[in-house]
């Protein structure tokens, strides 16, 4: 009886192990990210000195935004994302993952007007939109 129970015991922790695997097969699990093959988005919204005024961007000499965004081993996902300086904000779709990102402004003639400003890691998940703020501080103007 009691070679029985270690068997049913054994048999159900194996069951309940295989239907919560996410593993592919190749001993590589697709991780917390998995929820299906959808794509979520993060929305950047950036403010100038603290302002959020779009006039801010003609007098800083700003014409673009560039956002460049990595995954989890650093590696960069796509190219620089550009948006016009005064549109303050900027929706990206990404697969589901872990990613963090840096972003500076440009003047019209595509020369940075910033240094590189950090933003906070994030994680995307199917179907969500993540809002990161980022400010570009009168201190990181060239």
């Amino acid at each position: 009886m009691r070679r029985l129970r270690s068997v049913l015991t054994a048999c159900a922790l194996a069951s309940l192990v295989t239907a919560c695997s996410n593993d592919d097969g190749l001993g590589q699990s697709d991780g917390p990210y998995s929820q299906g093959d959808g794509e979520g988005t993060v929305t950047v919204e950036w403010t100038l000195g603290g302002s959020s005024d779009p006039s801010e961007c003609a007098a800083q000499g700003a014409s673009q935004i560039a956002i460049e965004v990595y995954d989890q081993s650093g590696a960069q996902v796509g190219d620089d994302y550009q948006q016009p300086c005064t549109d303050g904000s900027f929706v990206i779709s990404l697969s589901p993952g872990r990613f963090s990102a840096t972003a500076h402004l440009l003047d019209a003639t595509g020369q940075a007007r910033t240094t590189v400003v950090d933003i906070d890691p994030f994680d995307i998940v199917d179907d969500s939109n993540y809002t990161v703020p980022v400010d570009f501080p009168i201190s990181s103007f060239l």
